[in-house]
């Protein structure tokens, strides 16, 4: 084991590098900025629809390249890659093994396994049929978020940030600057806990919905992860492309998650070997962590809409309806609303059973299990966190702008 911390007892010491300070030696990368003006489609996403489209119809590495070549063109954008170097870099892959075809059947949705390139149908369990996947018309491409984190252990400054910032940082009781002073880390992060190992480390993960055009059907879903253990402003500058899903639009049920789960739950039992200090360590790494907005959460959940009479994913409280504006939340003004918590869904699972037959089939907003059940570590009610940027800056605050702007006072 590798002798730059001393941990003793209650206390945690960490003996700090002359290079602990220095500027990160990567370019930063904007995963989420635009092509152009004209759409909201971004970089990454371009690339994930092209690897998807050259997967899906056996598509050359030279013929994905010219894909991108002409995207370059019409968008007159330097920021495209056109090569096949520069395309593979920016999925951050080295060995086309780590890049996998996920696919599912088209009539049930159930996970069919990975295809492989010579392979022109499989067999679905649920439908007990040969379903043919020649050209899938919903799959998901993975990459190896492990073959990621190993290129990113490998630099200096993210290794340095990874085992000391967290310990270092000065915070303040009753101040939350980071996900650190939050409930669900300090519960890792106790003596003993998983994160109290300074190899250990964790993940946040996000995804949305993104049309391919206004008037398309068809929807894609890219996965993004960042490492909660460095510094907040040098996490974009190391995210992770898990994978993506492509496939019709809104899917009642975010049923292409499986192999992510999948994925994650390898890292967080076996863990992942690297070298430190010319020494072997095996780092455990866990997700605790999602970041979704109001529509996509309740896709996650496998829960009813969140319009819908019980659409709040973190308690019971109901929706009223109210004429020519639609179904909204009523101010609390008496008792707290019952919490989702794990007993709770467990009933609800429970009482479901007994609706089965059922059209719409759904109690207390539950339609059924969800794949974010079998994710290790991964807290449903607890590691679900409030979309920020909808939630709070484009409503609460963007609302609260409008009123004391607007030359008409609508306050009453």
């Amino acid at each position: 084991m590798p002798t730059d911390f001393a941990l003793g007892g209650n206390e945690r010491s960490v003996v700090t590098s002359e290079n602990s300070h220095e500027k990160p030696p990567v370019t930063p990368k904007k995963p989420c900025e635009p092509l152009c003006l004209c759409t909201d489609v971004s970089v990454e996403e371009l690339l994930f629809m092209t690897l998807t489209l050259g997967l899906r119809h056996g598509l050359t590495w030279v013929a994905q390249v010219d894909i991108l070549k002409m995207m370059a063109t019409i968008f007159k954008s330097a920021s495209i890659p056109t090569t096949k170097h520069m395309y593979k870099e920016r999925l951050n892959v080295e060995d086309e093994k780590d890049i996998k075809n996920h696919v599912f059947c088209h009539r049930c949705n159930a996970y069919l396994g990975i295809k492989h390139e010579k392979i022109t149908s499989m067999y679905c369990e649920t439908c007990n049929k040969n379903i043919s996947v020649k050209v899938s018309s919903n799959c998901f491409v993975s990459l190896s978020i492990e073959s990621q984190l190993q290129k990113f252990l490998k630099d200096d400054y993210f290794v340095s940030s990874l085992l000391k910032y967290r310990f270092e940082r000065t915070s303040q009781p009753g101040l939350y600057s980071d996900i650190y002073d939050g409930k669900v880390y300090k519960s890792f992060s106790a003596e003993g806990g998983i994160l109290s190992s300074p190899f250990n480390f964790s993940f946040t993960f996000f995804t949305d919905g993104v049309a391919y055009g206004k008037s398309s059907n068809k929807t894609i879903w890219p996965i993004y992860l960042t490492v909660n253990e460095i510094p907040y402003h040098e996490r974009i500058k190391y995210f992770i492309l898990a994978g993506v899903y492509a496939g019709p639009k809104d899917p009642k049920e975010l049923y292409f998650m499986k192999p992510f789960v999948d994925a994650l739950n390898v890292l967080s039992s076996t863990g992942i070997n690297w070298i430190y200090n010319g020494e072997e360590v095996t780092s455990i790494v866990i997700p605790i962590c999602c970041v979704a907005d109001s529509v996509a959460r309740c896709q996650l959940l496998n829960y009813h809409n969140y319009a819908g009479r019980y659409g709040c994913t973190f308690c019971y409280k109901m929706t009223e309806y109210i004429t020519k504006t639609g179904s909204r939340y009523p101010f609390i003004t008496d008792e707290t609303p019952e919490p989702r918590t794990k007993e709770s869904y467990k009933e609800d699972l429970l009482c479901l059973g007994w609706q089965r037959n059922l059209i719409d089939r759904a109690h207390r907003g539950v339609k059924g299990a969800c794949n974010l059940t079998f994710l290790n570590h991964f807290s449903m009610f607890d590691s679900l966190v409030v979309d920020y940027m909808h939630c709070m800056l484009l409503g609460i605050v963007k609302k609260h702008t409008e009123l004391i702007l607007e030359k008409k006072n609508v306050v009453t």
